[in-house]
């Protein structure tokens, strides 16, 4: 985990000079992807218009008809080189639409501070995996829009450690669960014979743990179960 963190304070948003709206999905069979426009693009402006936050660009959209032409001017994720598209707009549920979801550029590193301070402040946010955290920056939905001075690789070697640690874990919290044959079963049979099981015959004392190791049992499979019923 101190490795991952490590790593984690190594990485920076890309192009943190430009100004625009990064493109963090591409619809298909719409406009944008029809010519060309990728997932991890950076939308500089249209019809020669910057577009540095959302409501510019709604703005903009709002005054464009059906037919009218458009050009998108986009700074490519790979190797970030400046190309304009020309396309017109797709009338959905009467409303155009472009078919590319943004945030602004200046949103990474709001994200990434965040995220930064969050995994010191309060370590529980490691429990969870990074694509069901809504802003961290290792998510597959982020990570294309940030690089780091360790290379490309710091996504994977990030994401290696955080597994190691994670399954580790949970396979130790797991472990300590009172059931049998856990290590956590076998301390709670150890911790009723020296208390309330003084007085109990080892018959009776096993009993108890089978019986609380049987409905610990069940709850997890009926957990496991139950989403797929």
């Amino acid at each position: 985990l101190l490795i991952m963190l490590s790593i984690i304070t190594t990485i920076t948003p890309v192009s943190p000079n430009v100004e625009g709206l990064l493109i963090i999905d591409v619809i298909e069979g719409y406009p944008a992807s029809e010519v060309g426009v990728r997932k991890g693009d950076i939308l500089l402006g249209v019809d020669g218009v910057p577009t540095k936050t959302v409501k510019e660009l709604s703005s903009i959209l709002d005054e464009k008809r059906l037919d009218n032409n458009l050009s998108l001017t986009v700074l490519t994720s790979q190797g970030l080189n400046q190309v304009v598209y020309n396309t017109r707009l797709k009338d959905v549920a009467d409303a155009p639409r472009l078919g590319i979801v943004v945030i602004p550029q200046s949103l990474l590193k709001e994200l990434l501070e965040s995220y930064q301070k969050l995994s010191i402040t309060n370590p529980l946010i490691h429990i969870v995996p990074p694509n069901l955290v809504l802003g961290h920056p290792l998510s597959d939905t982020l990570s294309p829009f940030y690089t780091s001075n360790i290379g490309e690789v710091f996504y994977q070697f990030a994401h290696l450690f955080y597994w190691i640690w994670f399954i580790n874990i949970m396979l130790a919290i797991f472990n300590s669960l009172p059931i049998l044959p856990l290590d956590g079963g076998h301390a709670l049979t150890n911790m009723l014979r020296k208390t309330i099981g003084k007085e109990w015959r080892e018959e009776t004392l096993m009993s108890v743990v089978s019986t609380i190791t049987l409905i610990l049992w069940a709850s997890i499979i009926f957990a496991i179960i139950v989403p797929f019923i």
